[in-house]
């Protein structure tokens, strides 16, 4: 009895991991044009599209100057490796007349 229980629960978290693997290559967040940020609610997530116009790094902190063709301030609390013309996806929250990053990748 035990080992048909085992056999269950185990299943059944293999099917749960990928039911949730699935579900997330699913949600996106609202594709926005940069102009439209300051119509966004504050704190909401957006996803944008954008060329690198500008960068300043201090230790803990990146500025970034996203533009495509209207331009917005892009605030990332980590690291990152771009450089100015790389054209970047950005998913941040609205915040003020900013952008503050959750995840930013290079994509060509």
């Amino acid at each position: 009895m035990e080992e048909k229980l085992l056999k269950l629960s185990f299943i059944t978290a293999i099917i749960g991991i990928l039911a949730l693997f699935f579900i997330s290559e699913y949600l996106d967040y609202e594709h926005i044009d940069i102009g439209r940020i300051y119509d966004i609610p504050e704190d909401d997530k957006i996803k944008l599209i954008g060329v690198v116009d500008g960068l300043h790094s201090n230790e803990n902190i990146t500025f970034i100057s996203v533009s495509e063709p209207q331009t917005v301030n892009v605030i990332a609390f980590d690291n990152v490796s771009i450089d100015v013309g790389d054209k970047v996806e950005i998913i941040g929250t609205v915040s003020d007349d900013d952008v503050i990053a959750l995840r930013i990748r290079v994509i060509g």
